[in-house]
Parts: structure tokens; sequence; C-alpha cells
């Protein structure tokens, strides 16, 4: 399990949080290949991501400018804490 964990005691898994709230992404579990893709999206530990939307059960999110479609499988791998619009990261 690789992770980039940050000490903080309200952290919850990303598609968990509530549509419109924003987040900075605390840790991602998972192998290297799933880090691999979360990067290539432009995701990794420290991005901050608005949840625009459920989709079933994965998430659309949008981090530096970018709409970004997360499944279920993944999501529930990205552990984020809320933090207060900044809507210029966004």
């Amino acid at each position: 399990m690789l992770s980039g964990r940050q000490t903080n005691s309200e952290l919850t898994m990303l598609n968990q949080m509530q549509t419109g709230s924003h987040s900075t992404v605390s840790n991602i579990t998972g192998g290297k290949d799933m880090l691999r893709k979360l990067m290539s999206l432009g995701i990794k530990t420290g991005s901050e991501v608005e949840l625009l939307h459920h989709r079933g059960k994965g998430v659309v999110v949008r981090s530096n400018g970018t709409r970004i479609a997360i499944g279920e499988s993944i999501a529930q791998h990205i552990e984020v804490s809320e933090t207060p619009i900044n809507p210029i990261a966004l």
C-alpha cells in the first residue's frame, strides 16, 4: 500500500463527500498502478477537488479546471479532508 497520509482526524472517502463540497486529497491507498492512473488524471496527495456530482456509485470532480469522472473502485481509495472554498485553486 502506498500513501502520502497527512494527519487529520476528519478524513473521509471521496465518494462519501456531498455534492458541491471542496476538499484536499490527504491520502491515496492502493498500488503503484492506482497512483499512476490518478496522477495521470492530475489527482495526487495535496490536490484540491470539488465534487460536482455523484454518478452511480462513482463521482465527477473538478481539479485544476478539469472535470474528471472517477469510478467507485478508485474513489474509495481516495481519502480527503474538507477545505474552505478557494475558487482560484480549482
